[in-house]
């Protein structure tokens, strides 16, 4: 698991408490080198149609999610699915939450 946070802080108290890597977001491209094999944004950036993972990084046939789910298509899935990720709708994390509810 590795953990960028635009909090450079945030990002190393979540290394210690998850005893993870973890880098401010200014990292990105190169820990993006390294290769993955899934990638989750979880900011809120992408409601302002701001994409903060630089496209051509992401690789084919990974597993890439934005937990945004309004739009429902953000503009680093859209990069991501040109790119030929498989991509995962933020709104099927909310639909699966919900469901967890009713067990």
């Amino acid at each position: 698991l590795i953990i960028l946070n635009r909090d450079q802080t945030r990002a190393f108290d979540l290394e210690s408490k998850l005893q993870c890597r973890a880098y401010s977001l200014d990292k990105i491209e190169d820990v993006m080198k390294e290769g993955y094999d899934v990638i989750i944004n979880a900011t809120s950036a992408s409601r302002q149609e701001i994409n903060l993972v630089p496209p051509e990084y992401l690789i084919p046939g990974t597993i890439v999610m934005d937990v945004v789910s309004k739009p429902v298509e953000t503009m680093f899935l859209k990069h991501a699915q040109d790119r030929g990720c498989l991509i995962i709708y933020g709104m099927e994390m909310f639909i699966n939450q919900a469901k967890k509810q009713f067990v």
